[in-house]
């Protein structure tokens, strides 16, 4: 079965790391940033990602560094 809530939460992610960044799109980050957002929303915002570059990011850092706060579905600190 297809999630709806999952798709459309993908397609904004999308949207927002290829319009909302100036002067160059993000989109090449999409499978790092979904990674990171998931990590975070179950409860694991110091969970290393790995970026297309190979350097090692903290979920929490990709959420704040990309704005991306609002896709978090549950509380955290840093």
């Amino acid at each position: 079965m297809i999630d709806q809530e999952r798709i459309k939460f993908l397609q904004a992610i999308d949207w927002h790391l290829n319009y909302n960044f100036y002067p160059a799109s993000m989109g090449f980050l999409f499978d790092a940033v979904v990674e990171a957002i998931d990590n975070c929303n179950n409860g694991e915002p110091d969970k290393l990602v790995t970026m297309p570059n190979a350097q090692q990011e903290p979920s929490a850092h990709i959420v704040d560094v990309l704005r991306l706060e609002d896709m978090i579905t549950i509380d955290y600190e840093y």
